[in-house]
């Protein structure tokens, strides 16, 4: 019996340790595929299950590109009662009982360019390293099916209702209602700026993701929202806002032709080729898992060749200011944070202005943001933009806000830590107490 563990279904197979005792019952031997090794490594290990033979494959589970014809080699396994038949090389014989047996590849010890690169990553991560792989791509397969599964149908969890280091998405139903096949949203992800995961494998009619331990959370959250926001186009379809024939998933992917040309659509060029602001999802990601939050749904679009949108986010009640401050920082974006389920501050007795001018976006965000929070200042208003500086080609980052805190709030320590980010990152803070309630 050859076998995959975890199942190239996507979950762990809870039988696999009886299927493997009935096999070996009735004189069968078996062979576990090394293609899901993703999910195994530094937790279980094939001949505990069960399995008389595997391969490991260094492609994808150890830093070998995976696909696109890249090499799918590895070593070859065996458990004692097989090493007669393991196979052996005629030029450089290793002595063993599997003496007399042949070679299965030219080279003796397989591809010297392939070889160094798996070893060098084995040995940099280390044992709790490689387990920790292992936990992430689990994780992170769980995070997009967790994401997409009220979008599209998540084929096979396990009992738990979970799955491995991959999930199947399941677009049949999408398909039989509008039209867009799981090929149509492969193409559309190329004008999101994804490669289009597998496509109708294990399954026709499917998307197989398969993040691994590579992606970050901020990287999984930009592939979900394009995912959410390719199911909000076919939805439009759906509704009749657009026939299939003239939806931009049948003409994706759009090309440089496409940007350039004559442009014919009745959808907009922007909508075409820009569906979501480049980095923006990501950026926005980003600024919310480092306040330890979590994007819970959101809805965008293009309105009037301009994106709008609204998300929704959940993080600690501790958290909430902060993350406040540190999305007010995005550059470009009139940003209107609205909270539920905590209580407002009482209206403050205190107002100032505050504005900068620096280079350091990111820095200046997180540094002054802190600040601010230190000394329970909130933000009521704030404005932000970029400007070339002059004679450089650096860009400024401006922003001007109305700040409210409380009458006892000491203003000149303020002033001093804002003074000392000024020097430590080089901006241009002024705080202005304007008026007094």
């Amino acid at each position: 019996l050859m076998i995959t563990y975890p199942s190239t279904h996507g979950f762990f197979e809870e039988a696999i340790k009886d299927i493997c005792t009935v096999i070996h019952d009735h004189g069968g031997q078996v062979y576990m595929g090394g293609a899901n090794l993703s999910a195994q490594v530094g937790l279980c290990r094939p001949a505990d299950i069960g399995a008389d033979v595997s391969h490991i494959n260094l492609h994808k589970t150890f830093a070998i590109p995976h696909g696109g014809g890249g090499p799918g080699m590895g070593p070859i396994g065996l458990k004692a009662h097989l090493a007669p038949f393991m196979a052996n090389h005629a030029v450089q014989a290793v002595a063993g009982p599997h003496g007399g047996q042949g070679a299965v590849s030219a080279a003796p010890w397989g591809s010297a360019s392939i070889l160094p690169i798996s070893w060098i990553y084995i040995t940099m991560m280390g044992g709790a390293g490689l387990t920790r792989a292992t936990e992430i791509a689990i994780l992170n397969a769980n995070y997009v099916a967790a994401r997409l599964k009220d979008h599209y149908p998540v084929l096979y969890t396990g009992a738990q209702g979970r799955v491995a280091y991959e999930c199947i998405l399941d677009v049949r139903a999408i398909k039989a209602q509008t039209g867009i096949a799981e090929i149509d949203i492969a193409k559309r992800l190329m004008d999101y700026g994804f490669h289009a995961p597998t496509v109708s494998f294990p399954v026709a009619g499917t998307l197989m993701v398969e993040p691994t331990e590579s992606e970050d959370k901020a990287e999984l959250d930009r592939f979900c929202a394009a995912m959410i926001a390719i199911r909000d186009e076919i939805r439009r379809i759906e509704t009749g806002e657009w026939t299939l024939d003239t939806s931009p998933l049948k003409h994706a992917p759009h090309t440089e032709a496409d940007v350039i040309g004559e442009w014919t659509r009745t959808y907009s060029r922007e909508q075409a080729v820009f569906p979501l602001p480049p980095g923006l999802v990501g950026e926005l990601s980003a600024v919310i898992s480092s306040h330890q939050g979590n994007w819970l749904e959101s809805s965008m679009a293009q309105l009037a060749g301009k994106f709008a949108g609204i998300v929704n986010v959940g993080v600690a009640a501790g958290q909430v200011e902060a993350l406040k401050q540190a999305l007010y920082g995005l550059s470009g974006l009139r940003v209107t944070v609205e909270t539920a389920g905590v209580q407002k501050p009482a209206a403050k007795g205190r107002r100032l202005k505050f504005a900068l001018v620096g280079h350091d976006r990111i820095g200046i965000v997180r540094e002054v943001s802190q600040v601010l929070a230190n000394h329970a200042v909130n933000v009521e208003s704030l404005e932000t933009h970029t400007s070339s500086a002059p004679m450089s080609a650096a860009v400024l980052f401006h922003a001007v806000a109305e700040l409210t805190a409380a009458p006892e709030l000491d203003v000149a320590a303020l002033t001093q830590e804002l003074e000392r980010i000024s020097n430590d990152l080089m901006v241009d803070i002024t705080l202005d107490e304007t008026l007094r309630a």
